[in-house]
Order: structure tokens, then C-alpha cells, then sequence
């Protein structure tokens, strides 16, 4: 999905709400500021959202002399989840529908996102569930995915955020048998996206390969990506793609192997997607969206 005029607030928003949360200089924070700005003048809008989100935290990073300025913030989304997927544990027990109703779950978590508000308020976490258990997705290709995972040997799962991988646990303890699950994380720190340390916290190795998928970028540019991530994506049979990043970064291109699980947070990727703002969206990518 390519840069429209509409991202250029956010771009905006997130710099300043980043800047607010980890750091009280204000010499640095107009540094950072007039550096955005002068990017987004230059701004290349044949580019996707996270590439230059990318650009933006690196120079972060760099002015802030810290390698993950989100550390805390994961940390605290992990602790966070953990106790509220126990108690989901409980209630997939009494679905008639277990898988189901985990890869909607899956999808509730999706709404711990740093790329939205830096922190995610406990209560919006459980408002979220609380919606996959009433309202139905706005897209609901749920079904395709079943069936497409019924043939599938290989499944790729793109992970999204800290937080997020301990509902994305309780989806992977209710797929099929007989499976090849790999979970994908990134390979550094960018914003509150997993990284292999969250992966483990929530302990998916148990449930899955685990790969890093060789960039610091939000979502999954395949032109920056390595090749041993680049082959673990061409063998897939099924890839599952988590996240407004993973749909950014991929609705570009058209292949029915992939299936976006999201909440669609922001106006943009809404009116792309065609729900409204906030839905939950199961979505084969059998059409190529720009």
C-alpha cells in the first residue's frame, strides 16, 4: 500500500507522541521534528507506510543513543496479555468453534499497537476482545482459510507486535495437526513489533519455528527482507499475515496464500480495505490493493 496525502498527520502525530514519551528535551525534540519534516518534503509516496516509519525510528534511535526506546512498553504489553489470554484459555474451552474463535482472539490482540498510541490502555485490550466475541468480522474469509490450511504442509505466520504474540499463542495451540507452523519476527527493534525475545516470552517456540525475518521495519518489504526469510516465504503453503504493517507492506501484490488478520485502526487502510474504522477484517489477498 502506497503513502497517501491522508498519512502525512500521523507521520506528524507519532513523531511528537514518541518524542513525548521518552524524551523531556526539547533541543533534541525540535531536531527530530525538523528532520521529519524535512523528509516527508522529499517524501517518495510510491513507498509504503512502515518503509518510511522505518526511516523515522532510525533517526530516533540514533538521537536517543538507545537501541529500543520501546523495550518497557513491550515488556509491560507482554506481562499485560499474558493474564488476559489466561483467561481466555477458559473460554475457548465452552466454544463450539475453538479455532475459530482463537484466530478471532488473535485478532483482538491486534489492537496493542505502538504505531497507533504508544501505549495501549488495559481496558482497550479487553473492549477489543469483548468485540470478537460479539460482532462479526467486516470481511470474513475465514472459511477460505480453513480450507486452504486443510492442504497446506507449510504455514507462515508474519507476527505483529509485543503483546500480540501471546494471543497469537493461543491461535497456534488450536490449528490443525500435522502442520509445519514458522513465526516470523523481526530481526531488531522497531517500535513495539516483536522481536525473537517476545517470541519466546510467550513461548511459541514450543509451537513453531522460529525466524527473523531480517529487517528493522514495521510489517514485511520483501525487498528488504533475507534470503533465508525470502525462501521460508516462497515454500508457504499458507502465510497469515498479522497486522496493519503485514497489510501495508503486502497488499501490493496479488497471492491467495496470504490471509490478513486485522483490526483496521486507521481511516486509510479502512477506506482501502472498504470497512469501517475499527473492524475486524479476515482477508484473502486475492486482489492487488495500492
Amino acid at each position: 500500500m502506497n503513502i497517501t496525502l491522508e498519512c502525512m498527520p500521523c507521520f506528524v502525530r507519532h513523531t511528537l507522541e514518541v518524542l513525548k514519551e521518552f524524551s523531556d528535551n526539547d533541543a533534541l525534540n525540535e531536531r527530530v521534528m525538523r528532520n521529519v519534516l524535512a523528509q516527508m518534503a522529499e517524501l517518495d509516496y510510491k513507498i509504503s507506510p512502515p518503509e518510511f516509519a522505518a526511516e523515522i525510528h532510525a533517526f530516533i534511535r540514533n538521537q536517543l543513543d538507545c537501541d529500543d526506546p520501546y523495550l518497557k512498553i513491550k515488556q509491560d504489553s507482554n506481562k499485560l496479555a499474558e493474564k488476559v489470554v489466561k483467561k481466555l484459555e477458559e473460554k475457548l474451552k465452552l466454544s463450539d468453534d475453538p479455532f475459530k474463535t482463537a484466530v478471532l482472539y488473535a485478532i483482538a490482540g491486534n489492537i496493542i499497537d505502538s504505531g497507533v498510541s504508544a501505549v495501549t490502555p488495559v481496558e482497550e485490550v479487553i473492549k477489543s476482545v469483548e468485540m470478537a466475541e460479539k460482532d462479526p468480522p467486516a470481511i470474513d474469509h475465514f472459511e477460505m482459510m480453513r480450507e486452504k490450511l486443510s492442504t497446506a504442509n507449510e504455514v507462515l505466520i508474519l507476527g505483529d507486535n509485543a503483546g500480540e504474540v501471546f494471543f497469537d499463542r493461543l491461535m497456534l495451540q488450536h490449528f490443525p495437526n500435522g502442520k509445519k507452523f514458522t513465526y516470523a519476527v523481526k530481526s531488531g527493534a522497531i517500535l513495539n513489533d516483536a522481536t525473537r525475545s517476545d517470541a519466546h516470552a510467550a513461548d511459541l517456540h514450543n509451537y513453531a519455528d522460529l525466524i527473523e525475518n531480517g529487517t528493522r521495519f514495521p510489517g514485511t518489504p520483501l525487498s528488504q527482507v533475507s534470503p533465508t526469510f525470502q525462501s521460508a516465504f516462497s515454500r508457504a503453503d499458507l502465510i497469515i499475515a498479522k497486522g496493519q504493517a503485514n497489510f501495508e507492506t503486502l497488499s501490493h501484490i496479488c497471492d491467495n496464500r496470504i490471509f490478513f488478520l486485522l483490526r483496521a485502526k486507521c481511516e486509510v487502510i479502512a477506506g482501502k480495505i472498504g470497512v469501517p474504522k475499527g473492524s475486524f477484517v479476515i482477508l484473502c489477498n486475492q486482489e492487488k490493493i495500492v
